[in-house]
C-alpha cells in the first residue's frame, strides 16, 4: 500500500523558524570568531572553532534540505524512515553539543596554556626593558662623572693639594654640576686618606662614601664605584653615589677621588614607576643583595609605607629574595602583601643588582575568567539554538541525513584518494610503517630505488632496509621521531640486490584511527656523499702538496725525499700506497723502488715491474717511464694493462693508481706511482695537484744532484 503525503500546515511556519535560530546560530558563530581574533591564542583558537562552524553549517545545511525537499510520497514503511531519521537528528544534535563542549574545553586548556607562555614572555620582556632603562641611566651619568673627574685631573697639581687658583675653577665646576642638573645632590672632592678637598651640594659626604673612596683610591684598576647611599638608618634619602679615582699618573695610585650623589628619584624610578602606572597591580623593583637580606634601591610605594627598605632573604617566595637566591628568570611567588604574582628578574650590567617586576595574579585570573564566561554563553546558546533547530526540524519531518552523510563520505573519501595519489606519485621515496615497524605502504620512487614490489615491502620491516652497521642506531631514531617535529637523520639503506646507499630520512608520527604510524621520506643522498668525498680528497692532496714544499727545503738526500715524499702521500694524503720507481739501464729495463710507504706488504717485491717491453711494462708506472707522459688507472678491476697485477693488487685492495713521470732536463729517470682503494679515484683537478707533487720531486733532485757536483770539486781540490 503506498500513501501520499500532503504537505504539513506547519511547513511556512517552520521554515520561518528555522530561519531565524539560524540566522541566530550564525550570528553567535561570527562572535565566535571574533572573539577568537581578539585572544591571545587567535590562530589556535580559529583552529579550535573550524570544526565547530563546519558541524554547525552542516546542521544548518541539513535542515534547509529537509524544510525544502519534502518527500512527495512514501511507502507502507513511512512511519519508520520517520522515526530512523527522528533519531538520526537526535544523534546529530548530540554530536553538535559533544562537539561545542569538547572543543570549547580544549579551546579554554589551550588558551590557558597559551596566556599563560604570554604573561611569562611578557614579564621577561619587561624586565629586560626595564633593565635596559637602568643601564642607560647608569651610563649616561658615568659617562658624566667620568667627564667632570678628567676636567678635575687638568686643574689639579700633582701633590694632591689644590692650589687656591685652582680651588675656585674647582668649585665653579661642582656649582656648574650641581645647577645643570636636579638629580645632583653633591659633588666632592677626597683625598686617597679620606680627606675632603673640596665640597659642594646641600648634603654632606657620607662615611660610607668615605670608606668606599679610601678603597677605589687604592685599586689597582682605578674603576668606578656605582653603590645606593643613604636611606634606611640615615638621616639623608637614597640616592646613588658615583665614585671615581682620579689617577695619579703612575699605576694603581690615585691623586684624588671625585664623589657625586645622584637623586635617582625624578629621573630613574619615575621612568619605573611609569610602566606601574598604566599597569594595575604591577610594580618595578631595584635590589640588590645586604648579607642576609635584600636591599631595595628602588623601592615600592607598598613597601616603603610597611615595613622598610630591607627584607629577610629567609622569605624565599619573595619576588625580591627569588631573584637575588636565583638569579635572572620569571618565578611564581608571594608578595610583601600576600599577593600571589609572577615575577620576572634581570641583572644589571656590570653590578650586582637586579631590576624585578611583578603582576598580580588576579590581573590573568580575570582575564581568563572573562575568557571562561565568554565561551560558555556561547556553547549554551549554541546549544540553545541547535536544540530549537533540532525541535523545528523534527516538527515538520522532513530531510535525508543518510543522503547527507553519503555526499560526506564520498567527498573524504576523493579527497583521501587525491592525497594519496599525490603522495604515490612523490620523487622521494615515501613509507607508512606501522607501529611495530612493519611497512604498510610505499610508493612509485621507493619501488624503483630498492628494487622491491609493493608486495615485497609489505612483508619487511624497517630493519631489513638497513645495513648491518646502521641497526645501532635504528632504536634511538626510531624514538625520536616519535616527537611533536618528528626528526630528520642520516643513515645507511640497502636495495634488495645487498648493494648499500647513503640516505637522509625524514620521520614523523600520525594518528590512523588511534594507531600511531610513522610516515618517512626517504631521500637518496649517494652524489651529495661523494661529492663531500672529493672534496676532503682535493683538501688532503693540497696539504700533501704543502708537506712536500716543506720537505724539499729540509731534505739532504735523494732517499730521504723521496721516503719523506711517499709518507706525506700516504700519511698526509689518505692514499693506499705510495713509491718511488727509479729506472735502472740493464737488458731488462728492470726499475728500483728507491721508496715505499703504505699498505705494500711484499706487492712490490712480486711485481716485476719493467719499462721496456712486455705485459709488466704495460702498467702506471713502467708506461710513464718510458713515455714521460701522465699515466692514469681508474679501476683495476677493468683495466686490461692491469691485467699481470689484478689478482694481487685486489687483494691488497689497490682499486685505482696512477704513475707520474719523474724528469731531468726533460727526460724521465723514474716514476712516482700512488695508489687508491676507491675506484675512479683520480679525477682532473686531483691529476693536476699529483702531476705538481711529482714535479716538486723531481726539482727537489735536481736541486739535490746540482749542489752535490757544486761541492765535489771544492773536496777534489
Amino acid at each position: 500500500m503506498v500513501t501520499k503525503y500532503k504537505p504539513l500546515s506547519s511547513t511556512r511556519y517552520g521554515v520561518w523558524s528555522f530561519a531565524a535560530a539560524a540566522a541566530v546560530f550564525i550570528g553567535l558563530g561570527v562572535a565566535a570568531f571574533q572573539m577568537a581574533a581578539s585572544s591571545p591564542s587567535s590562530q589556535n583558537a580559529s583552529l579550535w572553532l573550524l570544526p565547530l562552524a563546519l558541524s554547525g553549517i552542516v546542521f544548518i545545511a541539513y535542515g534547509l534540505r529537509v524544510l525544502w525537499t519534502p518527500p512527495s510520497q512514501a511507502g507502507d514503511d513511512a512511519l519508520p524512515q520517520l522515526r530512523r531519521q527522528t533519531y538520526l537528528l537526535i544523534l546529530a544534535f548530540c554530536a553538535f553539543v559533544g562537539t561545542a563542549v569538547t572543543i570549547g574545553g580544549l579551546y579554554l586548556s589551550e588558551m590557558t596554556e597559551t596566556l599563560h607562555r604570554q604573561r611569562i614572555a611578557q614579564q621577561a620582556e619587561i624586565a629586560a626593558f626595564r633593565a635596559q632603562v637602568v643601564e642607560k641611566w647608569l651610563f649616561n651619568r658615568s659617562a658624566d662623572v667620568q667627564q667632570m673627574a678628567t676636567s678635575i685631573e687638568r686643574v689639579q697639581r700633582r701633590t694632591g693639594q689644590i692650589a687656591p687658583e685652582e680651588e675656585t675653577v674647582a668649585q665653579v665646576l661642582f656649582a656648574e654640576t650641581l645647577a645643570r642638573s636636579p638629580e645632583r645632590r653633591s659633588v666632592a672632592l677626597l683625598a686617597p686618606d679620606g680627606r675632603i678637598l673640596l665640597h659642594g651640594g646641600d648634603e654632606p659626604v657620607l662615611p660610607e662614601e668615605v670608606e668606599i673612596a679610601v678603597a677605589a683610591a687604592h685599586d689597582p684598576q682605578m674603576t668606578m664605584r656605582i653603590v645606593p647611599t643613604g636611606g634606611e638608618g640615615s638621616t639623608l634619602p637614597l640616592g646613588i653615589s658615583f665614585i671615581q679615582p682620579i689617577p695619579n699618573g703612575a699605576p694603581g695610585t690615585a691623586r684624588a677621588v671625585l664623589v657625586v650623589r645622584i637623586n635617582p628619584d625624578p629621573g630613574l624610578f619615575q621612568q619605573l614607576d611609569a610602566w606601574s602606572a598604566d599597569n594595575t597591580g604591577s610594580e618595578a623593583m631595584l635590589v640588590r643583595r645586604q648579607g642576609n637580606d635584600v636591599q631595595f634601591i628602588k623601592v615600592p610605594p607598598g613597601l616603603k609605607a610597611a615595613n622598610g627598605a630591607r627584607l629577610s632573604l629567609s622569605n624565599a617566595n619573595l619576588p625580591a629574595a627569588q631573584a637575588i637566591l636565583r638569579g635572572e628568570g620569571v618565578y611564581a611567588g608571594v608578595d610583601y602583601a600576600g599577593r600571589r604574582v609572577l615575577s620576572a628578574a634581570h641583572r644589571i650590567a656590570g653590578t650586582h643588582w637586579f631590576i624585578v617586576v611583578k603582576t598580580d595574579d588576579k590581573q590573568f585570573e580575570d582575564l581568563l575568567h572573562h575568557s571562561i564566561r565568554s565561551i560558555g554563553m556561547y556553547i549554551v546558546a549554541s546549544v540553545v539554538m541547535a536544540g530549537l533547530m533540532l525541535f523545528v526540524l523534527w516538527s515538520t519531518q522532513r530531510g535525508d541525513y543518510l543522503a547527507l552523510r553519503a555526499r560526506h563520505i564520498e567527498e573524504r573519501t576523493r579527497l583521501v584518494k587525491h592525497f594519496e595519489d599525490m603522495v604515490l606519485q612523490a620523487h622521494d621515496v615515501v613509507l607508512l610503517i606501522d607501529p611495530q615497524g612493519h611497512i604498510v605502504e610505499a610508493n612509485q620512487a621507493a619501488m624503483e630505488t630498492y628494487g622491491y614490489s609493493l608486495e615485497e615491502f609489505r612483508k619487511l620491516s624497517v630493519r631489513d632496509l638497513r645495513t648491518h652497521k646502521a641497526l645501532a642506531e635504528l632504536d634511538i631514531q626510531w624514538k625520536a621521531s616519535d616527537t611533536p617535529g618528528g626528526a630528520r637523520y642520516e643513515t645507511e639503506h640497502r636495495r634488495k640486490d645487498g648493494s648499500a646507499f647513503p640516505v637522509e630520512v625524514s620521520a614523523n608520527v600520525i594518528d590512523i584511527e588511534g594507531r600511531r604510524f610513522r610516515q618517512e621520506y626517504v631521500r637518496d643522498i649517494s652524489a651529495r656523499r661523494t661529492l663531500e668525498a672529493e672534496g676532503r680528497r682535493l683538501v688532503r692532496v693540497q696539504r700533501s702538496l704543502q708537506a712536500a714544499t716543506s720537505l724539499l727545503l729540509r731534505a739532504r738526500t735523494e732517499e730521504e725525499l723521496y721516503r719523506g715524499m711517499c709518507d706525506a702521500i700516504v700519511d698526509i694524503g689518505g692514499y693506499r700506497m705510495a713509491d718511488v720507481a727509479l729506472a735502472n739501464h740493464d737488458a731488462q729495463k728492470t726499475v728500483t723502488f728507491a721508496a715505499i710507504a703504505g699498505a705494500d706488504e711484499g706487492y712490490l717485491a712480486t711485481a716485476n715491474i719493467s719499462w721496456g717491453e712486455g705485459p709488466r711494462a704495460m702498467g702506471p708506472t713502467g708506461t710513464a717511464m718510458r713515455t714521460g707522459q701522465v699515466q692514469v688507472n681508474q679501476n683495476v678491476t677493468t683495466d686490461p694493462t692491469m691485467a699481470p697485477w689484478r689478482e694481487e693488487a685486489l687483494k691488497h685492495n689497490f682499486q685505482a693508481s696512477i704513475g707520474l713521470p719523474l724528469k731531468l732536463d726533460g727526460r724521465p729517470f723514474g716514476a712516482l706511482t700512488i695508489y687508491s682503494e676507491v675506484p675512479y679515484a683520480f679525477d682532473d683537478t686531483e691529476v693536476t695537484f699529483l702531476r705538481q707533487l711529482a714535479d716538486d720531486i723531481a726539482f727537489g733532485v735536481a736541486s739535490l744532484r746540482a749542489r752535490e757536483t757544486a761541492v765535489s770539486p771544492q773536496i777534489a781540490g
